[in-house]
Parts: C-alpha cells; sequence; structure tokens
C-alpha cells in the first residue's frame, strides 16, 4: 500500500496548502461581509457573528478531515482490518460535505446565514442535553452560551421553532426558511461529489461504519456450518468472520482522494479563488494510484 499513502500524502499536501491558505484570506470572504454590511440596520453585527461561527466551523470541519485522512495513510503501513479505512473515509466526507453545506458558492447568503445559525442551534441544544445528563453541575456555562445564541439571533432578526426540549425543529431569516436545521448528509454529498462517485457511497460507509452492511451477510454465508449444523465449520474460522479485503481498502482511499479533490473545487467556487491547478494536482493524484493499480494486477 505504498502507492495510497504516495497518493494521500501528495493529495493532502496540496488541499492543506489551499484551505489553510483560504481560511487566512479575509478577502475570500469580503464579499459576504460587503452584502452583510449593506443588510437592515441593527442586524449587522450579529449577522456577522451567525457568518463567523460558520467559517469556524468549516475550519474545525478540515482540520477534522486532515486527522482522518493522516490516520488512513499510517493505517496503511500494515494490512489494516475490513472496516477501519471506510469509517476514516466516511469521517473525511462527512467533514467536506458540513463544509460545502456552509460555503456553497451557488447558494445565495441568506440560505447560507440561515444554515449557519441552524447547525449553531443543533449543536448548542446537544450541548446542553449533553452536560445536563453528565455532568448537571457544569449546565450554568452551557445555558449561558444558548442564551448568548439566543439574543443574537433575535438581533439578527433569526426566528426559531423548537421542541419541548429546546431541539430547533425549523428557521427563518428573511424570506428563507430551513426546515431541516442539520445537514442532509447524503443529499449535499450527492451535490459535492459527481454522480458517478457519490452514487450510494455514503450509504456504504455508513452501513460498515454502524455494522449494517451486506459484508454481514458474505461473511454468515461463506462460514460453512460444521456437524450437526454447528457454525464454525468452514474457512471463517467460527461465528463468521470478515477478512480484510484490499478492494474495500482501495475504495476508501479512492473516495477520499476524491473528496480531497471537490473540497478544492468547491472551495474555490465560494471563494472565488483559483484553485482549478490544485484541484487537477489531487486529480493526478488519483489517476496514478489508479494506472499503478491497473499495472500491478496486469503484472501479478
Amino acid at each position: 500500500m505504498a502507492d495510497a499513502r504516495s497518493a494521500l500524502a501528495g493529495a493532502l499536501g496540496t488541499a492543506d496548502a489551499v484551505l489553510h491558505r483560504g481560511s487566512d484570506d479575509r478577502s475570500a470572504f469580503q464579499v459576504d461581509l460587503d452584502e452583510i454590511g449593506r443588510m437592515p440596520p441593527g442586524t449587522v453585527e450579529a449577522r456577522k457573528l451567525v457568518y463567523r461561527t460558520g467559517t469556524v466551523r468549516t475550519h474545525f470541519a478540515w482540520e477534522d478531515a486532515r486527522g482522518h485522512v493522516e490516520a488512513l495513510a499510517a493505517l496503511l503501513t500494515r494490512q489494516p482490518p475490513a472496516f477501519s479505512p471506510v469509517t476514516l473515509t466516511r469521517a473525511v466526507l462527512e467533514a467536506a460535505a458540513l463544509a460545502f453545506h456552509l460555503q456553497d458558492g451557488s447558494e445565495p447568503l441568506t440560505v447560507r446565514l440561515a444554515r449557519a445559525a441552524g447547525l449553531w442551534a443543533t449543536e448548542t441544544a446537544y450541548e446542553l442535553d449533553l452536560t445536563t445528563a453528565v455532568s448537571p453541575q457544569d449546565a450554568t456555562g452551557a445555558l449561558a452560551r444558548r442564551q448568548e445564541m439566543v439574543q443574537t439571533f433575535e438581533q439578527a432578526g433569526i426566528s426559531m421553532l423548537e421542541d419541548r426540549r429546546g431541539h430547533p425543529l425549523a428557521l427563518r431569516l428573511e424570506r428563507t426558511t430551513l426546515d431541516e436545521t442539520g445537514v442532509d448528509l447524503p443529499r449535499t454529498i450527492g451535490r459535492l461529489l459527481p454522480a458517478n462517485a457519490s452514487l450510494g457511497v455514503y450509504t456504504v460507509l455508513s452501513g460498515a461504519a454502524h455494522t449494517r452492511t451486506w459484508a454481514a451477510a458474505v461473511a454468515a454465508s461463506s462460514d460453512a456450518a460444521g456437524p450437526g449444523g454447528t457454525p464454525g465449520g468452514g474457512p471463517g474460522g467460527g461465528w463468521g468472520r470478515l477478512e480484510s479485503q484490499p478492494s474495500t481498502t482501495v475504495q476508501a482511499v479512492i473516495t477520499t482522494l476524491v473528496t480531497l479533490e471537490y473540497w478544492v473545487r468547491t472551495w474555490g467556487a465560494f471563494a472565488g479563488l483559483a484553485t482549478a491547478a490544485d484541484a487537477d494536482q489531487i486529480a493526478g493524484c488519483t489517476g496514478r494510484f489508479a494506472l499503478q493499480l491497473r499495472d500491478r494486477h496486469l503484472t501479478g
């Protein structure tokens, strides 16, 4: 798997340079900030704060994704378990989807502001739930942060419908209404990646992460019953075992590479930056890895 590690390292280096450069470049956000500045008086500062929560969240998403790509590359120094590469790739894909959800350049600013507010409200509710359940004596801080959020929303002209537990159900900003405050991951990934890369990929990755997958049936059926119908007589060694499959690892690596490429492309489209050459460089890493696999197969 040296070829896979090399491809991941090359793609990660390129993506990291682009996304870190962008997160430090205020001009990437200046068009949005200028538009917020022209919004109704009295709402501007609060809406800038909502916007800032979105940009910080996308920065955290990249840091999270980078760590998972590095973990995947490190895992490939040995023969990995069948599902570890898949779950690492799923984390990268979810982080990319979160960033795209907040920085989809095809959506108007009010939609992206509403999405940032929706995620803020959703995660604030989860924080309060967790703190209350695990450490009630520390709930004061979570309650204060929630109150700060509510006040910011009021100043920004954002209205929110909540359930009895304080979880957001819907959110409205001017003429924009969100009926879902979180990220619809399958739909967002379907928009982020090209159709031939996104079709069903998240379903498979999630199934593996949650042990709901076709692989369980495959493992069980390949383990022939022993004498008297007892499990364990077959080559699997008993009770169904899923061995590490090279094809699973290869698919995880390729999905990660394609995700990095389109993260760079969509970031460039959002920020108005020239990232096509960088994205093409990542695509080159994917292409070389695919050719190396083909050559190894033909010569093997």
